[in-house]
């Protein structure tokens, strides 16, 4: 008797036959009446989390942003708390568009922000903050940029002069796959104007260390007996002024420590006291690459 060759099964067969064991993976789910397989890594937060476990890892810019040209490419990863890096081209917007935007405000700004070299370099801002995510973070690095442009007017000035350069940043931010009205960018631009108390380029610790010469100590610091300390107390109020009293500021041990005059383990210590003490409130823990972030009580 001749030996019998399997035939394939027919179609009927095939749709009888068993799922395959490896479809009860969790990450199959079914998907109108078969099974689709999921990535094993869905994006979560800033980085990516796989679908066994929680482990996390850096979000390439790749996937933040789309490139601006074929050739543009970064060895740089896109962090949420951090701008989006410099590209290796500047994207569509060139220094004659940001010149032309910037038309109206011209006469109003310093003469030392509108040099060839600035221009080129907001040029590029436009398109890094337009990648950041979130978009309200890569408009405060904007709105930053243009507070150190700007003089001593109120920011309803400079929300009606900044329009137009506003207009290339929201037509940027469009491109990365979030448009958004006018209306929306004015009102947020305009909320967070004044809250910019220290423009970019600011030397915030030289400032710092002029008023500690200039400004006598607070009422606060006379409780305490080292000078170190009232010296800390004392810079955590001018930190918080320069702030603004409803936002907290960034202070490092290794900050305070230079400020006060000590090293960095009495200035973790001194800083804890002053928490107990309930004149700061710890808004967030330090990291390792990332300053803690306070804010003073009211007994300050």
């Amino acid at each position: 008797m001749p030996p019998q060759t399997a035939t394939p099964p027919g179609p009927a067969a095939r749709v009888t036959q068993e799922i395959p064991e490896s479809t009860e993976h969790p990450r199959h789910q079914a998907a109108g009446g078969g099974f689709r397989h999921l990535p094993d890594r869905e994006p979560a937060g800033n980085g990516f989390q796989s679908a066994e476990h929680a482990a996390t890892q850096e979000f390439p810019e790749s996937a933040a942003r789309r490139p601006v040209t074929e050739s543009t490419e970064t060895t740089e990863v896109y962090r949420g708390n951090d701008l989006a890096p410099k590209d290796s081209v500047h994207s569509v917007h060139s220094v004659h568009s940001v010149t032309k935007a910037l038309a109206d405000a011209l006469p109003l700004t310093r003469p030392e922000t509108i040099t060839p070299e600035a221009l080129a370099d907001l040029a590029g801002l436009i398109e890094r903050a337009a990648a950041t995510r979130p978009w309200q973070r890569g408009l405060f690095a904007l709105t930053r940029r243009l507070r150190s442009m700007a003089d001593g007017r109120g920011e309803a000035v400079w929300t009606r002069t900044f329009r137009p350069l506003l207009d290339l940043y929201r037509a940027a931010l469009a491109e990365t796959g979030v448009p958004l009205t006018r209306e929306a960018i004015l009102s947020e631009f305009a909320g967070q104007f004044p809250k910019v108390r220290v423009a970019e380029g600011t030397d915030v610790l030289g400032t710092v260390r002029e008023r500690m010469a200039a400004e006598p100590l607070p009422a606060a610091a006379l409780d305490y007996g080292e000078p170190e300390t009232r010296r800390l107390v004392h810079v955590c109020a001018i930190l918080q002024d320069l702030a603004a009293p409803d936002r907290p500021f960034f202070l490092s041990c290794r900050t305070a420590a230079d400020l006060m005059g000590t090293d960095a383990m009495t200035a973790a210590r001194r800083l804890r006291l002053l928490v107990a003490d309930n004149l700061l409130w710890l808004d967030e823990p330090g990291t390792a690459t990332r300053a803690a972030r306070y804010r003073c009580t009211p007994r300050m």
